[in-house]
């Protein structure tokens, strides 16, 4: 595969005009003609840089403690389709961003906030999605969101890891990590740690 990169709309409207759109799998290719074969079709995925963010109705605001992170996101996901499945999932979404290369081309994951603790929880919990579309059926992994934070223990050193099991559900130092979860009674040794 390869990226073209556009500097005008109109160039990415013109390459789609110069391509065919088959019904089969409702999808452009080009066709390139080359050396030693007569041509060979290549498939065009145009993506608009607009589709990168989504922000929901005003007035929610963004909290990043109520972030996920969703991984394994198919290519023709956007910032605003994947808000709207999560919503309908999980409710109170605020906003969606799919992280990006440096031509700003999706990288296959993205950050979603809620605006509820009960949604973002909901969200956690689940860990993994499947998403049926009529382009394409994907499972994505979703994760909390891991910042740049403390450890909520000592909150002095940074918290480098973060336990998902709801018992602990917070960021741990190495330090932190390790005299907590030593507690066999409560099944903590079990627990394994998430890395930022």
């Amino acid at each position: 595969y390869c990226y073209l990169v556009y500097e005008d709309e109109a160039c990415v409207l013109e390459l789609l005009r110069n391509s065919f759109r088959t019904r089969r799998i409702d999808s452009d290719f080009y066709r390139i003609p080359l050396y030693n074969f007569p041509f060979r079709y290549a498939k065009v995925v145009p993506w608009s840089i607009e589709d990168t963010n989504y922000c929901g109705p005003t007035g929610s605001s963004a909290n990043m403690q109520y972030a996920i992170y969703v991984g394994q996101l198919h290519g023709l996901m956007t910032a605003k389709g994947l808000a709207n499945i999560m919503d309908d999932l999980f409710g109170n979404v605020v906003s969606a961003t799919l992280h990006t290369d440096q031509y700003k081309y999706p990288t296959g994951s993205a950050r979603v906030i809620f605006s509820s603790s009960e949604s973002y929880l909901k969200a956690i919990i689940t860990q993994s999605i499947t998403i049926h579309t009529s382009k394409f059926t994907k499972t994505i992994q979703v994760h909390p969101y891991l910042g740049n934070t403390l450890c909520n223990v000592c909150l002095k050193s940074p918290g480098i890891y973060f336990c998902r099991a709801l018992q602990c559900f917070k960021y741990f130092c190495l330090s932190c990590w390790n005299g907590f979860h030593q507690n066999v009674t409560e099944n903590f040794s079990e627990h394994k740690p998430l890395k930022r």
